[in-house]
């Protein structure tokens, strides 16, 4: 039988739930001692000692990438369902409610790392992550359609910008559809930070989008704020049945992932704000997206960067979130390493003013109305 050590340095699982907070380092080292005991699944013990609930580790294992899943499907079918080296747990419970509690056998490698899932329920999981993501990548495809049908490049006040068609787009049931299953979506069932990021980047962007239309005409969106409650702390929309705030997208979760691109891919809506994307951020190229977000931005003069004489004058965004560019070696080598043009000796100010004018051309009759 394995050694107490042995077991508890193979038990990935109990460190993921100590990861994820739903247990405590005591309590793995507790349950992992009972399981060199008795033999008994690691997911049982939690679950039978009021560790952890039996929804808690099912949802918790559910979030681990269809990779993983994949894996254990393979393993079930390898492997046996148990260490050859140990013996079956005794039980004096009938055979049906034995078959209702959550089984942990071997199923990653062959030294015999634990899953929780019987064979049966593993079809169940890589059904749900496949949903999940064809739900994800339906739900980008349509916004993909609606930014080419309603998005353009064009110039306003010196300034380039994508710009957004609100007039006609308020009036686009399927916008209306997608703000509904943005609502919807169970992004807490998803794990990889790549799939979040993106995520909540196209969120805030398709509720900032969805402000301005639900109130248009208008000059600005700031205008939709007060100087004690501004537009960002105020409801925009909600995401996996929860009302949630530009400002709460912004600082509370994408800032929190520790990386500064997502900076340049929020669009808020102004003229001197990131360009709005032509297409969704998605997991698979979210790097390049991003790299090309910042590139893009610190071309645009005026807006992202502009020299004058020996200094370069960058967007205020920089000197708004300066914390956030210290881990990546502060605001100005994070400027030097994507604008490279920038001429030997030359300072590097984030003091460009901003323009928070809406991103749309506003005429005629909307003007007039927007002014008022």
């Amino acid at each position: 039988m394995l050694s107490y050590q042995q077991q508890k340095k193979r038990s990935r699982i109990g460190s993921m739930l100590v990861k994820k907070g739903l247990i405590n380092p005591n309590q793995l080292d507790y349950a992992v001692r009972l399981q060199s005991e008795t033999n008994a699944p690691l997911g049982q013990i939690l679950i039978d000692k009021h560790f952890i609930t039996d929804s808690e580790l099912h949802a918790a294992l559910s979030q681990q990438s269809f990779i993983r899943v994949a894996a254990m499907v393979i393993a079930f079918t390898l492997a046996p369902f148990q260490l050859s080296s140990a013996s079956p747990p005794s039980s004096s419970k009938p055979a049906t409610e034995q078959g209702d509690t959550l089984q942990l056998a071997m199923a990653e490698d062959m030294e015999g790392i634990e899953s929780v899932y019987r064979e049966e329920q593993l079809s169940d999981v890589i059904k749900q992550h496949s949903n999940l993501d064809h739900q994800l990548n339906r739900l980008w495809d349509r916004y993909d359609e609606l930014l080419v049908n309603y998005v353009s490049a064009s110039k306003k006040q010196r300034l380039d910008a994508n710009m957004v068609n609100y007039n006609k787009l308020r009036h686009e049931p399927e916008f209306k559809s997608l703000v509904a299953d943005l609502s919807r979506f169970p992004i807490s069932e998803i794990d990889s930070n790549e799939q979040r990021i993106a995520f909540y980047l196209n969120a805030y962007n398709i509720l900032a989008i969805n402000m301005v239309t639900e109130h248009w005409p208008l000059k600005k969106i700031s205008s939709l704020g007060g100087l004690f409650e501004p537009v960002w702390d105020k409801p925009a929309g909600a995401i996996d049945g929860k009302s949630v705030t530009l400002g709460e997208i912004e600082h509370e979760i994408l800032r929190k992932f520790g990386e500064p691109r997502v900076h340049f891919a929020m669009n808020c809506a102004s003229m001197s704000c990131p360009n709005l994307r032509t297409e969704a951020y998605r997991a698979g190229h979210l790097d390049q997206q991003l790299d090309d977000q910042v590139v893009t931005f610190l071309k645009q003069d005026y807006k992202g960067s502009h020299l004058k004489g020996d200094t370069l004058y960058v967007s205020k965004i920089f000197k708004w979130f300066a914390a956030d560019f210290q881990p990546h070696g502060g605001v100005e080598e994070f400027v030097r390493r994507y604008k490279q043009d920038i001429p030997e000796g030359t300072s590097i100010e984030p003091t460009l003013s901003y323009n928070w004018n809406i991103n749309c051309h506003v005429t005629g009759l909307s003007r007039l109305r927007a002014e008022r």
